[in-house]
């Protein structure tokens, strides 16, 4: 996720290589933990002396002078609890503090993914005893939200803000290209796709259509898996060859990078402008598509670009057209971590930035993304944006799901990434292509296997 710049949340599923993070918190030392409950068994109860608590975030710059702006709402409201905030975290500092004993209060990852390892290492506490004991109304959460914040059926995250993901088209090049809606299924991609795109005199690519490979932007594996109901496990093993809707989307993108020709995609991508930044490759109109974040919008404006573009749904397989309208969610999670000194505290805190509407609106305003509560996607300050309504539509869909959370984190994605990259510059042939899944389904399991997660001392 990105946490600099004009942008919200963001989930870097597109650079998986750099976002490994090996959480064996559980089976590590750790100072002295104090406990998250009394001495009765139940959760700790503030007591309202006055107590300071470290909240560890991802924010930076802009961002986390919003991220600060509500924490002090917070504090005029629990005059007696004062929260230092610190930005620029990541999941490793995290970990780091959490193996040597000496944690924040409360912490906010950026990788929905890494939870299975939280909870299960039990690196962050479980919060059903909190949640259970102030009544808190899960069901004011969508479904996909729900899903992203718990792992074996232990709450131990809340969540806070969400990244959704939809299709940006260029209205001027679909208007040359005599095309007058968005596609709605894969296969009217493909037709638009090669309506729009423009060679050069040598052959080479002046400007794409859309750009399918897995490593380009936001077009990593998991952000399609939904638009092909493509599930990841089935009764607990990996299912990338048994669920016949992994193929169909590789092969359907395999039939669009042939269009173009491998070689003159790779030399076309060569040239790719960095993603975020005003060189982006859809904002300076060298692609007339692309699936990305709800946070597109908000650079496209900071970056002054005169673009003008539309957003959708992204489109969804042809054989399953009842999935147009949904897509790929997931966003910030917050967790106390085991050790921390001040748990009552903390999840007060916690409490406030996940269920307090107030809080959960400003801060969706301020940083452009999706809040996570219903009833806020009908906030007038974010409804009002033509642009942006769809991704709170998008959001609110039933189709709209996350990836599953797993002992092994990221690493799934990373496996398959690594094959689809060899499937995409031809290295695999079709005829290889079930059978190579079926490898990655067995790297998965084995890795699951051995995972520790789960085994706290």
């Amino acid at each position: 996720m990105q946490s600099g710049g004009s942008s919200g949340i963001r989930r870097c599923a597109a650079t998986l290589a750099g976002v490994v993070c090996v959480l064996a918190i559980g089976a590590c030392g750790g100072g002295s933990a104090s406990s998250s409950a009394g001495s009765s068994g139940a959760p700790a109860q503030y007591d309202g002396k006055p107590v300071t608590i470290t909240f560890w975030n991802p924010f930076s710059m802009r961002q986390l002078d919003v991220m600060n702006s509500v924490i002090a709402d917070f504090h005029k409201l629990y005059p007696t609890i004062t929260v230092i905030s610190r930005g620029g975290v990541t999941d490793p500092n995290i970990v780091a503090a959490i193996r040597g004993g000496s944690p924040p209060d409360l912490t906010m990852s950026q990788a929905a993914e890494n939870l299975g390892q939280y909870c299960g290492t039990g690196g962050w506490i479980n919060l059903g005893p909190y949640i259970q004991r102030d009544r808190v109304n899960l069901g004011v959460l969508p479904t996909a939200v729900r899903n992203y914040t718990q792992s074996g059926g232990d709450h131990c995250a809340l969540p806070d803000l969400a990244d959704t993901y939809g299709l940006y088209y260029n209205k001027a090049l679909f208007a040359k290209a005599g095309i007058t809606s968005p596609p709605k299924t894969f296969t009217e991609l493909t037709q638009d796709a090669e309506k729009l795109t423009q060679f050069n005199p040598d052959g080479s690519i002046k400007v794409a259509g859309f750009v399918p490979t897995s490593s380009f932007y936001e077009n990593a594996a998991v952000h399609y898996a939904p638009l092909w109901n493509a599930q990841w496990d089935q009764n607990g093993k990996s299912s990338l060859a048994t669920d016949p809707h992994w193929a169909a989307y590789m092969r359907w993108e395999k039939q669009l990078i042939d269009f173009y020709g491998a070689s003159k995609l790779t030399r076309f991508l060569s040239g790719a402008g960095n993603e975020f930044s005003p060189s982006n490759d859809f904002e300076t109109g060298k692609i007339a598509m692309e699936i990305d974040g709800e946070w597109r919008g908000q650079f496209i404006k900071s970056d002054g670009v005169k673009i003008p573009y539309g957003t959708a749904p992204a489109p969804v397989d042809p054989a399953q057209p009842d999935l147009y309208g949904g897509g790929y969610t997931t966003g910030n999670t917050i967790g106390i971590p085991k050790g921390a000194a001040h748990p009552a505290a903390a999840w007060l805190l916690a409490k406030y930035l996940a269920f307090n509407v107030p809080a959960v609106e400003k801060f969706a305003v301020g940083l452009g993304n999706v809040p996570t509560i219903t009833s806020a996607l009908a906030d007038p300050a974010l409804t009002s944006n033509p642009q942006f309504d769809t991704f709170l539509k998008i959001f609110a869909n039933s189709h709209t799901t996350t990836d599953p959370n797993t002992p092994i984190g990221l690493a799934n994605q990373q496996m398959l990434q690594s094959f689809q990259s060899k499937w995409e510059d031809g290295s695999i042939l079709g005829s290889g292509l079930l059978s190579g899944l079926k490898g990655v389904d067995s790297q998965i399991d084995a890795q699951v296997a051995n995972s520790t997660a789960g085994k706290v001392p």
